[in-house]
């Protein structure tokens, strides 16, 4: 079966889509999101939320894939799915930030980092799901794993920096 002829796929799409569509109305400050909610901008909410989804489910999802694997299609598709939306989130975060005035901005060294490591999770995900690049798939796996790794130290630093911890 072709991945064209998957409603999955065309989910993915459209998610991806809507991802870069709110980034670019985020970026050129169209509609701002920041407005306080609580003791922190609901900019800054958006990006907590997506990040401490993909941080919390990851390791779930790789424990439950294996202890239940007649779950493995529900579990896969809550992996797919939520963390797309977790990348939509970060995205309008990071891209509401990097589109302030350069007068504004802040150090987004490791938010960068952390944006292309999310970046390349995200599309090496994709394309094991979808089977795209099939003679490289081992060496997509393979980057696939390690963004993950590299994904929660740079998530560590960034929040202790965040938070002014160090």
């Amino acid at each position: 079966m072709k991945i064209y002829s998957k409603t999955e796929f065309w989910v993915t799409l459209i998610l991806l889509t809507l991802t870069v569509a709110i980034s670019a109305v985020a970026y050129n400050r169209w509609y701002s999101l920041s407005v306080f909610v609580g003791p922190y901008l609901f900019i800054h909410w958006i990006g907590l939320i997506g990040t401490v989804f993909i941080t919390v489910f990851t390791p779930i999802y790789y424990i439950l894939n294996r202890k239940r694997p007649k779950s493995r299609r529900t579990l896969l598709k809550l992996h797919v799915y939520g963390n797309l939306v977790s990348y939509l989130l970060v995205s309008v975060h990071f891209a509401q930030h990097l589109g302030r005035l350069s007068s504004f901005v802040s150090n987004l060294g490791e938010g960068t980092v952390l944006f292309v490591v999310l970046t390349t999770i995200t599309a090496t995900g994709i394309m094991e799901r979808f089977q795209i690049a099939k003679s490289q798939q081992k060496t997509v796996k393979l980057v696939h794993h390690y963004a993950v790794i590299v994904f929660y130290a740079v998530v560590l630093l960034h929040t202790l920096q965040g938070f002014n911890i160090i």
